[in-house]
């Protein structure tokens, strides 16, 4: 029997999904005038981030499936903003920061944060809130 909150988890997927493709627009505008114009790129950065923290949450967590594939989902969309971001910014300046600002926070960051929490033999319980603290921490809301 589908439960209600199964139902509710999956109108929170939906939403989330749209959220996460919210700025499709934006990019598809990037992409038509060759050009990222003023446009920063620290938000999808940060986005890419965030949808890694929930991943892994929704992986080490017990029954937590809706919350890792639509993150998966939203890290893969974010990785698609961030090297359309790469191949049309308007300065090699901007390139560079993008390219930086992405190799320590969305690669060096996340891998550490796993690394940290991969060494210990056993994940207790007081391990699972600590990692669940870290996604709350990165993201307003659960």
């Amino acid at each position: 029997m589908f439960s209600i909150i199964a139902l509710f988890g999956v109108l929170g997927n939906i939403t989330t999904g749209l959220v996460y493709l919210s700025p499709a627009k934006t990019f598809w505008r990037i992409a038509r005038n060759r050009s990222t114009e003023e446009f920063e790129s620290i938000p999808y950065i940060c986005k890419l981030l965030n949808a890694y923290q929930w991943v892994y949450y929704g992986i080490i967590k017990p029954d937590s499936v809706l919350v890792a594939t639509i993150n998966g989902f939203g890290a893969v969309v974010e990785l698609v903003f961030i090297v359309i971001f790469l191949v049309f910014a308007s300065t090699q300046k901007m390139r560079v920061r993008t390219a930086i600002l992405f190799g320590a926070l969305d690669l060096v960051f996340p891998c550490s944060i796993i690394l940290a929490h991969a060494v210990p033999a056993t994940w207790t319980v007081k391990d699972r809130y600590f990692r669940h603290l870290l996604c709350c921490l990165q993201h307003d809301h659960i």
